[in-house]
């Protein structure tokens, strides 16, 4: 009995940790070193959930409300109802946490302050190699192998060396996190690239909801400052302007019924990056942060980690600072069941490259919780799957729009490898795959934008092709960057298909929510 993890976040790990204590041989595989390559590092730590006299109906109900009612329901139900269950398994792991209302916070390594996620994948990964989880750095995920009964293995490649082999497996679990690197201005780590959304498609697989897109409304925007974010709650001690001084957000949160920036950062992400993404169309939206004293920036955890991303020759307090979204978390992705089971019987998805819980906008603190929770469901089905019980593949149910990209094929990895007269550096393609993004997959879409840049996207996939990798550095840049196609050509079909606004995702062409496209968008390839 053997099973592969692809991915080793929190999902991944989790779901690796489950496994090995079902008692199934387990190989965790990754691109880099253990732990790198992952965004669970650099979350804030806390955990959106139903506990501290919130109830999980509250919590239900907020999902819900926050993704603009496009939450899968059998998805959700589980999702809400059974998310206090990730508490012991916290204390099994050994991860110190504190509960208050409606969540938990994990303890930041004071060494490490702005990595609040730090504790939890080391605790996770202690337990795996404890466990006997076989770790697998450097390694591709290239090619997901599947036969009439249902998956088989992965082919990998050995960044090291070029090699190519395939690993066996009863079971495989992918959890490769989103693709937050198809844009140049995002707060994910860089190997963050769709990987999982690629092999998923190419495996035959349906993503749902990849036009939605979630920005952090207040990302820095300095020359010199570093590519970071200020939670909403930041406008609760600092004015938010346009050019001319007028605090437009306010307006926003009076008529959605939210009473700070606080309680914004939680449910209202989706339609302040929306205004404030229109807003700079206008003139720039500005943040006053010398409302704040500088003796406070000195004195205050939070706000010293903030100064900490402008340069000492521009701090925070001396005047206004330009900000403009930026990229933080996909909330579509691989289309899962209420086991984590996909439409391939014996693969199993989790964590951020999945999608159906938050549906069009996550709330805050969800992503965590969703990323241990479904790691640990995936890794009972894929155990249970492994030892030969019967788990059910993902059938899609009606209420669905479904589309293919099938007018190009991306060339496989492999192809890298060999000669080209006309090949690039993948160095010299990631700028056009983010100048892509972009100009064509920001907050704002009209249809001549999707549908320049679905026609754009055959230019892209020449230049993807061309690539030839001369070193292990330059392979891990080709894998990655077919990953941002596939994701790229995901969220401009999808953004196409959706003729309304919703979520994060707004259309000036159809600018109000559209009770007909209330329903999620699955795409596949072919």
């Amino acid at each position: 009995m053997d099973a592969v993890v692809i991915g080793q976040g929190a999902a991944g790990l989790a779901a690796a940790l489950v496994l090995s204590q079902e008692g199934v041989g387990v190989t965790s595989i990754s691109k880099t070193q253990p732990g790198k390559a992952t965004c669970t590092v650099y979350a804030g730590g806390g955990f959106t959930l139903g506990v501290g006299g919130l109830s999980t109906q509250d919590h239900k109900d907020a999902t819900l409300r926050t993704g603009r009612n496009l939450s899968v329901p059998e998805l959700l139900d589980v999702f809400a109802q059974q998310a206090p269950s990730i508490i012991p398994f916290l204390d099994h792991v050994g991860v110190p946490f504190s509960i208050h209302r409606g969540g938990l916070s994990i303890e930041k390594d004071p060494s490490f302050p702005l990595l609040g996620g730090k504790p939890l994948i080391d605790a996770l990964y202690n337990k795996c190699v404890a466990n006997g989880v076989r770790f697998l750095p450097n390694t591709i995920a290239t090619k997901l192998i599947s036969h009439d009964k249902g998956i088989c293995g992965v082919e990998v490649l050995k960044r090291q060396t070029g090699s190519i082999s395939i690993i066996d497996a009863q079971s495989v679990v992918l959890a490769t996190g989103g693709g937050g690197a198809l844009y140049e201005r995002t707060d994910n780590p860089p190997r963050i690239t769709g990987d999982g959304y690629m092999l998923a498609l190419n495996a035959g697989c349906h993503l749902l909801d990849m036009e939605f897109v979630q920005f952090y409304p207040i990302g820095i925007d300095i020359p010199g400052g570093a590519h970071w974010f200020m939670d909403l709650g930041i406008i609760d001690i600092a004015r938010l302007t346009d050019a001319n001084g007028d605090p437009f957000l306010d307006t926003l949160l009076k008529q959605e019924g939210i009473s700070s920036g606080r309680e914004a950062n939680l449910f209202l992400r989706d339609k302040c990056t929306v205004a404030i993404a229109l807003q700079n169309r206008k003139s720039q939206t500005l943040l006053h942060l010398e409302d704040i004293p500088k003796e406070r920036w000195e004195n205050d955890d939070y706000l010293k980690t903030i100064m900490r991303m402008f340069p000492k020759s521009n701090p925070p307090w001396q005047g206004p600072v330009p900000v403009n979204p930026i990229q933080h978390y996909f909330p579509g992705g691989i289309a899962i069941g209420p086991n984590a089971e996909t439409e391939i019987p014996g693969l199993f998805a989790c964590g951020e490259v999945t999608g159906g819980i938050d549906g069009a906008n996550r709330v805050g603190g969800n992503a965590l919780t969703n990323c241990l929770l479904f790691g640990i469901i995936a890794g009972k089905s894929a155990a249970a799957h492994a030892k030969g019980e019967n788990i059910q593949p993902l059938k899609l149910g009606e209420r669905t729009t479904r589309i293919g990209i099938s007018k190009l094929q991306i060339s496989p990895l492999s192809s890298c490898l060999k000669f080209k007269e006309n090949g690039v550096t993948p160095k010299f393609v990631r700028p056009s795959i983010q100048g892509f993004a972009s100009q064509h997959l920001q907050p704002v879409r009209s249809e001549e934008q999707l549908r320049t840049g679905i026609s754009d996207l055959d230019m892209l996939a020449e230049l993807v092709n061309r690539q030839v990798a001369c070193s292990p550095r330059e392979v891990l840049l080709c894998a990655e960057n077919l990953g941002l196609w596939c994701t790229a050509a995901a969220v401009a079909f999808s953004a196409y298909a959706r003729q309304e606004s919703r979520g994060s995702h707004f259309r000036t062409d159809f600018p109000e929510e559209n009770p007909a496209f209330e329903k999620n968008i699955y795409i596949r390839m072919g």
